[in-house]
């Protein structure tokens, strides 16, 4: 929640939070071992003399892999997903969700927690725009239904469109369609002209890695903004203090699950 910025989600506006669950080894030996042998590597940060500091690729054996996930256990999500899907029918209420589209094979599967409200209501805002983009006719409530559903035709338009993905991700419209236009008019070296702050600059990439994660820790959501002021960031910035608060003093997982049970 705090790691991969789901809280937005949880408590604030964001309609949809996308995490990865196949970065990490299975709890299943033999399918760690064949995780291993397609890709037998590992990523080791170095830095020269003059502080230049790159990532390599490095062979490593199968124990070797097993200890560095065992000491990094915390960005194990092929793991936690594996776990949560065994339990989450028990500690989700009706208004929220947690899926991923894609198949167990797939190499890049796409995990979502859902805030049902929020996108029905975004759905339903921009209702004329996905029906355009898709060609599909829908009711906001009934196509949420489908999202699992790899062979729905509505939501396989949806993810692979940048406007109408950056809108359920919480995006806001201009940097969602901006991204969409530049992507289709652009070449990837003038996308800096017309967008200086590409990401958000409040990111610190140490963080994503730390074990022990606090509230106050807390990021911002991160999408490409294309101004010097951008209201869809501003809004997250005082739902971030929202969130900060309402944590205060609580005990964050045990809150956690009150809000994902809760029905209403």
């Amino acid at each position: 929640m705090i790691r991969e910025r789901g809280l937005y989600t949880l408590l604030g506006s964001k309609p949809m939070t996308e995490f990865d669950v196949d970065i990490g080894i299975s709890n299943n030996v033999k399918d760690a071992r064949e995780q291993w042998r397609k890709t037998p590597f590992l990523y080791q940060t170095t830095q020269d003399a003059h502080q230049v500091i790159t990532d390599i690729e490095v062979e490593v054996t199968f124990e070797e892999h097993l200890d560095y996930w065992k000491t990094n256990s915390h960005l194990n999500h092929k793991q936690y997903w594996e776990y949560w899907s065994q339990i989450q029918a028990d500690l989700m209420g009706k208004n929220f969700l947690m899926v991923v589209r894609g198949k167990p094979t797939d190499d890049q599967r796409l995990g979502l927690f859902i805030n049902v409200a929020n996108t029905v209501f975004l759905l339903k805002k921009f209702k004329t725009q996905f029906e355009q983009e898709t060609g599909v006719s829908f009711d906001p409530t009934t196509i949420l239904t489908e999202i699992e559903n790899l062979d729905s035709f509505f939501w396989d338009k949806v993810f692979h469109n940048h406007y109408l993905f950056g809108l359920v991700l919480g995006f806001g419209e201009k940097n969602s369609y901006l991204y969409h236009w530049a992507d289709k008019n652009l070449k990837p070296d003038q996308l800096q002209t017309i967008c200086p702050n590409l990401l958000n600059i409040e990111v610190v990439d140490d963080l994503f890695f730390q074990k022990n994660l606090k509230i106050s820790d807390l990021q911002l959501p991160l999408f490409g903004v294309y101004s010097i002021y951008d209201e869809t960031l501003e809004q997250y910035r005082c739902e971030r203090e929202r969130i900060k608060q309402h944590f205060h003093g609580q005990d964050f997982v045990q809150l956690v699950l009150e809000h994902l049970k809760r029905d209403h």
